[in-house]
């Protein structure tokens, strides 16, 4: 179970309480019976592909500073998770894409984020267009599967297995 972090209750300000409540240890208010129930955060990304190579953007944050990843990130409130990864394509490499299909859905375990993985391909219009952001990303290149360096996540080798398996 990931870390509980709250000490005081966000409804009424009293000093929250570890409770065992339907077999699991949660915060609790013992003044206004408030019951704190900690959610993964919902992440979609984006596997791009042109001429039959992936793109794939060096982290220029932590975690995982200097790993490769694909496009994605965060989805923000009021955002679908469509948008909010053709969003993060724009933002990240500063390309306009559209989205291909869904590969999958991963994560949730002991806490971890929830990702919503797409595949894309990277129209040749764009790839003119392509810029990183400095403050996140330190650098883009493109790699063909057998030349991929180490990804920055478990969870996008998961992602790997399975967009490959849709593509035979």
């Amino acid at each position: 179970m990931p870390q509980l972090t709250f000490i005081y209750c966000p409804h009424c300000a009293t000093a929250l309480i570890e409770k065992e409540i339907h077999d699991v240890r949660r915060l609790f208010c013992p003044e206004c019976q408030y019951v704190h129930y900690p959610q993964p955060k919902l992440v979609a990304l984006v596997v791009i592909e042109y001429e039959e190579k992936l793109l794939l953007l060096k982290r220029n944050i932590e975690p995982a500073r200097g790993l490769w990843n694909f496009c994605g990130g965060y989805i923000e409130l009021g955002e679908t998770v469509q948008e909010a990864v053709i969003r993060e394509a724009k933002e990240e490499a500063n390309i306009d894409i559209q989205l291909d299909k869904l590969i999958g859905i991963y994560g949730g375990e002991e806490g971890s984020n929830v990702v919503a993985a797409f595949h894309a391909q990277l129209p040749g219009n764009q790839i003119s267009h392509l810029a990183i952001q400095a403050e996140e990303v330190s650098e883009f290149a493109f790699f063909a599967w057998e030349e991929l360096p180490p990804l920055a996540f478990p969870v996008h080798y998961q992602i790997l297995r399975d967009w490959k398996a849709i593509k035979l």
